[in-house]
């Protein structure tokens, strides 16, 4: 899959095109560059066509993806380091806009 970005947009459609997430985290382990950095273009232009945010979590070091590190940071995509933080960074994310969509009461007089 991760070697064919092809494949990897189906699937990504096929995740979010029934609208039961409100945002996917991807997970990458040690991929390096040259299939790192096809997949890292393939990720920047399924974040601009989905309709919820994409977010990326990567394991290794960049010495093995520095191409697919560029790519992300000239998309402003800021890429985790472990899933675990990246879960607790995307559910923060999420409540602060569940809060900011909640409607306000009216001022009390």
């Amino acid at each position: 899959m991760i070697t064919q970005p092809e494949a990897f947009e189906r699937l990504l459609i096929a995740l979010t095109e029934r609208g039961e997430y409100d945002a996917l985290l991807l997970q990458f382990t040690t991929n390096a560059d040259p299939y790192a950095e096809k997949l890292a273009e393939k990720v920047v232009e399924m974040r601009r066509r989905l309709g919820i945010p994409l977010y990326i979590s990567r394991f290794g070091g960049e010495q093995l993806a520095p191409k697919a590190l560029a790519v992300y940071r000239e998309a402003g995509v800021h890429v985790m380091d472990a899933p675990d933080r990246a879960t607790l960074a995307i559910a923060a994310v999420m409540a602060g806009a569940r809060q900011l969509r909640r409607p306000t009461a009216p001022a009390a007089r």
